[in-house]
């Protein structure tokens, strides 16, 4: 982003809470993820309030990925992130009352952490759900590749969890295992 001398001044609240407004409105997304950047690193803004402030006026869900950028590569943050979006909507779930937590009937699988950061994605999943076909296995969901944040309720229902990489999953299947297991 481009770091003017009124940012340096001031910060940038004001215009980060405009333009969540303004992408809230334009895509009507369920969920914004406020990132932390250098700059507002090195600036020390209080990206929590951001968020606050910009959830007043917001429809979307407005979730901070709280991780640090300097301790932590892109698959790491990826990871965390994740386990970030995946808690949140199972607290949700569960004050709201809707969560499922009965198992599914016939055995079931979750499978976490595909998204286009991996190599062969497509064709990885795509072996992992012929497999689990071939083995009398249904896929629950598939998170965070091809799901929607709504689905994420359905997550305790799968009997176990498989995360292909492991670099973006295991948090939340760690999660998932001691809540519901």
């Amino acid at each position: 982003s481009v770091v003017d001398r009124h940012v340096l001044a001031r910060g940038s609240q004001e215009k980060v809470i405009r333009n969540i407004n303004r992408k809230d409105k334009e895509a009507n997304p369920d969920l914004v993820l406020l990132t932390p950047t250098c700059t507002s690193s090195i600036l020390q803004e209080d990206l929590q309030n951001f968020v606050n402030r910009a959830s007043q006026d917001s429809k979307a869900d407005i979730l901070l990925a709280d991780v640090n950028h300097y301790r932590v590569n892109e698959l790491q943050a990826a990871d965390k992130t994740l386990e970030q979006v995946v808690k949140f909507y199972i607290r949700k779930a569960e004050k709201d009352n809707t969560i499922c937590k009965d198992k599914t009937p016939e055995p079931s699988v979750n499978i976490l952490g595909p998204c286009n950061l991996s190599f062969h994605v497509q064709h990885d999943i795509a072996e992992l759900k012929r497999l689990m076909k071939d083995l009398n296995i249904s896929v629950n969901l598939i998170v965070p590749e091809g799901s929607y944040v709504n689905d994420i309720k359905k997550l305790p229902q799968a009997w176990f969890n498989i995360v292909p990489y492991r670099e973006v999953g295991l948090s939340s299947a760690a999660f998932l295992q001691k809540t519901y297991d």
